[in-house]
């Protein structure tokens, strides 16, 4: 992923642009958790500055790793997308941080991408202006979305994120077929006079399934014959499987 983030003044100049480059790659995948490398690089002024890779350990419900984790059916609900409605599971996710404790309701669906169709989270922190609410929602579904070079179907995601210091809001494109999902953003932080403090494009660079290492950064070719291959696969094995 490439994201160029711009820093602005309270008159609306740019004073700073960052440009960062990171590829997330996926390591182990357990019961509980999942493991990533996270390797970033980030240029200022021209100057590239490429950090130590990191391990990172993620929970499914979004929580660190290892964190006091409930989740529990609330039953099922429904949910309108652009008026088409949707059965859902009613899930009630509660994390029991160190320094936050963190509550959220998801609408959930096992046939339609990206699955969290509503997603509702409270956080609270001991300090009071660390506290937030988080809305994600979907606003769009089966778009058509280019994803370098390629045409896919993508969901419109769009995420509200309140706090003390203002307002945050992100705009998303999921793809079901790319690791990760998010193939392209675009987010804005809003200080209390609703002005815009700080923006950034996310955009994806390259993706690949399976393969191992990626050496070079748009290795297109590649990638679609390795997806020819996958649906060859796919009409062989997928119809075996359970569903």
């Amino acid at each position: 992923m490439q994201v160029t983030t711009e820093s602005l003044d309270v008159h609306g100049n740019v004073t700073n642009i960052t440009s960062t480059q990171t590829r997330t790659t996926l390591v182990e995948v357990g019961e509980d958790s999942f493991t990533l490398r996270v390797d970033v690089t980030v240029e200022v002024s021209g100057k590239r500055f490429p950090t130590q890779s990191q391990i990172v350990k993620h929970g499914y419900w979004g929580e660190v790793a290892g964190q006091p984790t409930t989740a529990k059916s609330l039953g099922p609900g429904e949910l309108f997308v652009n008026g088409r409605k949707f059965a859902t599971e009613i899930r009630q996710i509660e994390v029991d941080g160190d320094e936050s404790d963190v509550e959220s309701i998801i609408h959930y669906s096992a046939g339609q991408p990206p699955y969290q169709l509503r997603r509702e989270t409270k956080t609270v922190h001991a300090s009071d202006s660390k506290s937030s609410t988080t809305t994600v929602e979907i606003i769009g579904l089966n778009l058509p979305q280019r994803v370098l070079g390629e045409v896919k179907p993508a969901a419109g995601v769009k995420t509200v994120k309140k706090h003390a210091k203002g307002m945050g809001v992100t705009l998303e494109m999921h793809c079901d077929d790319v690791p990760g999902g998010v193939v392209s953003h675009t987010a804005a932080e809003h200080n209390l006079e609703g002005d815009v403090s700080r923006r950034s494009v996310l955009q994806l660079v390259d993706y690949s399934i399976g393969i191992g290492h990626l050496e070079e950064p748009s290795s297109v070719v590649r990638r679609r014959k390795f997806h020819r291959n996958r649906r060859r696969m796919e009409e062989v094995y997928v119809p075996s499987l359970p569903r």
